[in-house]
């Protein structure tokens, strides 16, 4: 045993080769250390190579390897890792647990964890983990900060020198649920973004900074949205739905309370029990306090009923609901809404130029039985003004002037642009979804281009054919816009479209000798007919 051990010796070149329980491979003749099995020294003043200790494997087999095995056999649980190199052509390093690889070290510096082909100096195929802590005030933070969320504002959080931390990232979050500010200081003279502080002012905001060396920089600034209360059943909707017609102008606005500022990145709901259908909300961000959320409706109705959409933003949830009607009839079905603070129910007529019209004037108690029938006349609405009570032939009137007038009087204007707003809008009665459409969901004001359509169709050329048309158009007169009296009551007709002509409107007109188109003062009452949309 002893000479082999000398042999031993010989062969790694070494000068002295203790062997007791201990085993000491020197170049100085010292005694091993007591705590090891194996201690290898290769002493400051030896000339042997620098390397202590050289694995070589020059065996040709495409699948030999190079490495070192360690192996627990304890009563535990058995563990065996090997640090080898995978084969006689490979010029990695990996570790290895009991047959499968964790680390892999390229020869070009790339490390792999979880996978053997790294593609990046940090390679991770699997979940990274972070340190967590939560502050709750003023804090410096240091190395073993990362991930910092910072409860029970308001404080400051001061970031260590960036000089000496270059590259170190720190995620840092406003989780105070009353929004109070989380101050984030540089050191000293150092900025952020160019700025002395930055401040997470909302809750739930939080940024991800990084030190470049001499400052810090923001990466990313989410200010994650948040609302207190989300009110499905407090919807406003607009348009109409119905079996089996595609949705064309439908939304729903949703109210919400207590929005805290932040974004959110929109919505698509697909409905329930009616299917078909899909609410769609876009991208955008909460208002601080209480606003609401408007979905898009869109799609095909697959049968007629309740539609569900399960509504899911902002950390709050709610159902919204929306009927789909059975297949509309013009002719046979009849519009029932609220109009003029009562439910009403109108016929509805198909002219001959297939349009779908409302069987009597907004406002008429009956559908005309002559040209002069006063229970056919209807209200007389000043143009672009909505459902508010103005258009009662017997409202008071005012001379001031209102875009949003709030009240139910006729406002006369006797000064140009005749107009009872004191800043005019074209878009006020354009279309279904206008602002002051008078018309239930679902019908509007005709356009001009529409009035001459029927006209023409139905052969209308003076008061009698007007009143012998499908549509029964009385004679219902007009309201003077300067000083709110009521004119050619039941001598003339005067009809609004929905077109615009400069700063007035058009107009439908018929008399007992003519008939047509012409362009008048908005603040004047003229009466209204509403088209299917």
């Amino acid at each position: 045993m002893k000479k082999s051990t000398y042999l031993f010796a010989l062969a790694l070149g070494v000068s002295t080769l203790t062997f007791a329980q201990n085993v000491g491979i020197n170049t100085d003749g010292s005694d091993p250390d007591s705590d090891a099995i194996l201690h290898i020294n290769n002493h400051s003043g030896s000339s042997a190579d620098s390397s202590i200790i050289r694995i070589e494997n020059a065996q040709n087999g495409a699948n030999d390897v190079t490495g070192v095995e360690l192996y627990n056999s304890g009563t535990g649980a058995t563990a065996k890792w090997d640090v080898y190199i995978p084969a006689s052509g490979s010029t990695d390093l990996r570790i290895n647990n009991n047959g499968s690889d964790h680390v892999t070290i390229q020869n070009d510096g790339d490390v792999g964890i979880g996978t053997t082909s790294p593609v990046s100096t940090l390679d991770v195929n699997g979940s990274v983990g972070y340190a967590v802590t939560n502050i709750t005030s003023a804090t410096t933070l240091d190395n073993t900060h990362n991930v910092v969320l910072c409860n029970t504002g308001a404080y400051t959080v001061t970031l260590p020198a960036a000089a000496s931390n270059t590259g170190r990232i720190y995620y840092i979050k406003n989780i105070d649920t009353d929004g109070d500010d989380i101050t984030i200081d540089g050191n000293g003279a150092e900025t952020i973004d160019g700025s002395a502080t930055y401040v997470l002012d909302t809750y739930l905001r939080n940024i991800k900074i990084i030190s470049d060396g001499s400052n810090w920089h923001v990466i990313s600034d989410g200010n994650n949205g948040s609302l207190t209360t989300l009110t499905c059943a407090s919807s406003t909707d607009y348009g109409t739905l119905t079996d089996a017609v595609a949705a064309s102008g439908v939304s729903s606005t949703i109210p919400y309370t207590v929005g805290n500022g932040g974004t959110h990145s929109g919505q698509t709901v697909t409905s329930t029990v009616v299917t078909g259908l899909t609410a769609t909300l876009t991208a955008g961000s909460f208002a601080l306090g209480s606003d609401s959320l408007t979905y898009t409706i869109t799609g095909t109705p697959a049968s007629d009923g309740t539609a569900s959409f399960a509504i899911n933003i902002g950390g709050q949830t709610c159902t919204l609901t929306r009927t789909v009607n059975p297949p509309f009839t013009c002719g046979t079905d009849d519009v029932t809404w609220t109009y003029n603070g009562g439910s009403v129910t109108y016929g509805t007529v198909l002219s001959s130029t297939g349009e779908c019209w409302m069987d009597r004037n907004l406002g008429a108690s009956q559908v005309a039985t002559s040209s002069n029938d006063a229970n056919s006349y209807g209200d007389l609405f000043q143009w672009g003004r909505g459902d508010d009570g103005h258009q009662d032939r017997s409202s008071s009137t005012t001379s001031t002037n209102a875009d949003s007038p709030g009240h139910g009087n006729f406002i006369t204007e006797g000064s140009s642009p005749y107009d009872w707003r004191s800043t005019q809008d074209d878009n006020l009665w354009n279309g279904e979804s206008a602002t002051n459409n008078p018309c239930p969901s679902g019908w509007r004001l005709p356009t001009e281009t529409e009035w001459d359509a029927e006209l023409t169709s139905e052969s209308i050329t003076n008061a009698a054919s007007a009143y012998s048309s499908v549509l029964k158009l009385p004679k219902a007169g007009r309201r003077n816009g300067s000083n709110g009296l009521l004119y050619d009551v039941g001598g003339r007709g005067r009809y609004w479209s929905s077109t615009v002509s400069g700063t007035s409107a058009r107009r439908l007109y018929f008399h007992g000798s003519g008939t047509g188109m012409s362009t008048f003062y908005r603040a004047y009452g003229n009466s209204v007919r509403c088209l299917k949309d």
